[in-house]
Order: structure tokens, then C-alpha cells, then sequence
């Protein structure tokens, strides 16, 4: 029961992200080594969102 009730809620999050899909480990550190690089040096004090859009939904 509980197996089940985990992928309802993965089904419910995915029903709200645009992508249609949750997102991977190696996408997540691809944010995490931008701003670690060089290229961010330039940003400071933002809110950077990986959220397959889904914030644009709610």
C-alpha cells in the first residue's frame, strides 16, 4: 500500500511539472557546477530555480 501511494504522489508531481518527469542527478549538478564555475562569477544573491517548470504551473 504505501508503494503505491508513492507512485500516486510521483504521478500527482509529475502531472504538475510541464517536463512530464521528475529531474536527474547529473541535471541538478549541472546547475551546481555552473554556479560553481567561473561563468557565475558575475551572480550573487539569486534564487536559482531546477523545476522542470513547474513552478510556472502553480
Amino acid at each position: 500500500m504505501l508503494v503505491d501511494s508513492r507512485e500516486e504522489n510521483l504521478d500527482v508531481l509529475m502531472s504538475y511539472t510541464p517536463l512530464g518527469r521528475v529531474g536527474e542527478p547529473d541535471e541538478m549538478g549541472g546547475v551546481v557546477a555552473f554556479l560553481c564555475s567561473d561563468d557565475a562569477s558575475y551572480i550573487t544573491g539569486e534564487v536559482i530555480v531546477a523545476a522542470g517548470g513547474m513552478q510556472s504551473r502553480i
